[in-house]
C-alpha cells in the first residue's frame, strides 16, 4: 500500500496501530470484500479515498453482522454513549479527533480503526 501515514494520520499510536494492518478501500468491490472479512470476523483497520465509499461499506457490514460505529470525532460524554458490547465495534474518524481521553479509550478497547 502506497501511503504515506505520517502526513496522514498525525497521533503516533494511531499510526502505529494503522501501520501494523491497514487496508486501503478505493473501489465499492474492495468495499464488498472488506465488509465480508469484518462479518467473518476478520478484523483489519481501513482507510477509505472517499466518505461515499465508508458509507457503502457500513451499509454492507450492517447487512452481515451486528455493528457498533462510534464516531471519535464527538464529545466524550456522546463518545461514551455511543460505545457498547456489539459483536463488532468500528472507530470512526480517528483521524480527525483531538480529545486525548477519547483516544485513550479507542486504545484500549478492541475494535476496527477508520480514517
Amino acid at each position: 500500500m502506497l501511503l504515506d501515514l505520517n502526513s496522514f494520520v498525525k497521533v503516533d499510536f494511531l499510526r502505529e496501530e494503522l501501520s501494523k494492518s491497514c487496508v486501503m478501500v478505493t473501489t465499492t468491490e474492495e468495499a464488498d470484500a472488506f465488509a465480508f472479512n469484518v462479518s467473518q470476523g476478520k478484523m483489519r483497520n481501513v482507510i477509505f479515498e472517499k466518505s461515499n465509499l465508508k458509507n457503502y461499506c457500513f451499509a454492507k457490514i450492517r447487512e452481515y453482522t451486528d455493528v457498533n460505529i462510534v464516531n471519535c470525532n464527538s464529545s466524550l460524554e456522546r463518545f461514551c454513549e455511543s460505545l457498547d458490547s456489539s459483536r463488532v465495534t468500528i472507530f470512526d474518524n480517528v483521524n480527525v479527533c483531538k480529545n486525548l481521553d477519547i483516544l485513550n479509550l479507542v486504545v484500549n478497547k478492541k475494535g476496527i480503526l477508520v480514517c
